[in-house]
């Protein structure tokens, strides 16, 4: 129910995707990774460039549907362009930056969520999508995007909070 602190956001159809940063270090890459495991129930992030730290726009509101922004392990924040493309290299937040959560209530996936971006200087709304791509090509990065003007499966993704997650001994 809350998209403030340290994020994961999968993708799941017939493979469990994470959005994450490119591995290279000076890259602003963001793409969606598969995941090796088996379910979403019990997905875990298997690299620190899949964690992004989300934060509201206007502090003390706690308000789902508030815009927030998304900061990576390097500091540096998801945004998106007026053509689509999205990265994570902006160093401070503007309004390619801010995202808006819509809970997606039609899903088969409780808590799903999508990211909306209100591109600024015109009333065009996008969401964050992973591209369309063929489930039975394992081991390949998606590209993520934001070319979708309205929610369906493609902009449909799990948000799991990973500060309330205990250690297993």
């Amino acid at each position: 129910s809350d998209l403030s602190g340290p994020l994961v956001f999968y993708h799941s159809d017939t493979t469990i995707h994470a959005l994450s940063l490119s591995s290279l270090d000076s890259s602003s890459l963001i793409a969606f990774y598969p995941q090796p495991s088996a379910t979403i129930e019990d997905v875990e992030p298997s690299r620190v460039e899949q964690v992004f730290v989300g934060r509201v726009s206007v502090p003390g509101n706690n308000d789902i549907n508030a815009r927030r922004s998304f900061k990576s392990c390097r500091g540096l924040y998801v945004s998106a362009g007026q053509d689509g493309s999205v990265e994570c290299g902006a160093a401070a937040i503007a309004a390619l930056e801010m995202w808006t959560p819509v809970l997606v209530q039609d899903c088969e996936q409780k808590g799903a969520v999508a990211l909306k971006m209100c591109l600024p200087g015109s009333d065009d709304v996008r969401y964050l999508s992973i591209a369309a791509h063929d489930p039975n090509e394992p081991g390949t990065h998606v590209e993520a995007n934001a070319h979708a003007t309205s929610i369906g499966p493609r902009q449909t993704f799990i948000a799991k909070h990973q500060a309330n997650r205990s250690l297993q001994t």
